[in-house]
């Protein structure tokens, strides 16, 4: 009776944090970059009830008898799906189109990992001017660097080229590569990679190094 009872309990436990979170998947609908969390779910030891032997004559007996004693969360993994694009009037705002992640600077001085492409030009300590996420922190170029720019740039002439390039006017108005590149990167299991909240991710040995 008692296992009986158990049982049960871990079952609505387990169903208690996929309903949490469906939850917090609804609750991100609008939100940029955000990517659908699934719960996986797996068996608990089996008790054997009877093993496989032989009768008296030698002769085998059915096959053996065992019990389940219940369920428990395995895993909650991230979706790495395309998500439909939403318009934007902002000139630094991007998306990406298939795998890839961008590259933030957190501030505990670490990488994090993100699809949101929904950053801004900032004015920095130094005067000059930084590509930012929306807490202001900085998005890195192809090399792992933060993105800055002279402070007497109009960040209204940047440009964006289709691989990444970083583009701003000449004299005479024609676009000059700035020798910037937007940092686009890839992991080999995506799946492997831990959540930090928001849209961050950050490398795990599961998910290995960033490409």
């Amino acid at each position: 009776m008692v296992r009986s009872l158990w049982s049960a309990a871990s079952g609505m436990i387990a169903q208690q944090t996929n309903v949490d979170t469906i939850a917090n998947n609804l609750s991100n609908v609008n939100t940029v970059g955000y990517k659908t969390d699934t719960v996986e779910f797996k068996s608990l030891l089996y008790q054997t009830l009877q093993t496989n032997t032989t009768t008296a004559n030698g002769d085998p007996k059915p096959i053996g008898a065992q019990v389940g004693l219940g369920v428990r969360t395995s895993a909650i993994t991230s979706q790495f799906r395309q998500g439909p694009f939403q318009a934007s009037d902002s000139l630094s705002a991007f998306a990406i189109e298939g795998k890839g992640f961008f590259a933030i600077a957190g501030e505990d001085g670490n990488t994090y990992y993100t699809r949101n492409g929904n950053f801004v030009y900032a004015i920095n300590a130094d005067g000059g001017i930084s590509l930012t996420n929306s807490n202001g922190e900085a998005v890195l170029d192809s090399n792992g660097d933060p993105i800055e720019f002279d402070g007497d740039i109009v960040t209204s002439n940047i440009s964006i080229s289709q691989d990444g390039q970083f583009m701003y006017p000449d004299g005479d108005g024609n676009p000059q590569n700035m020798g910037i590149q937007l940092g686009l990167f890839q992991f080999m299991n995506p799946a492997g990679l831990m959540k930090q909240g928001g849209t961050l991710f950050a490398q795990t040995p599961a998910s290995g190094e960033a490409m």
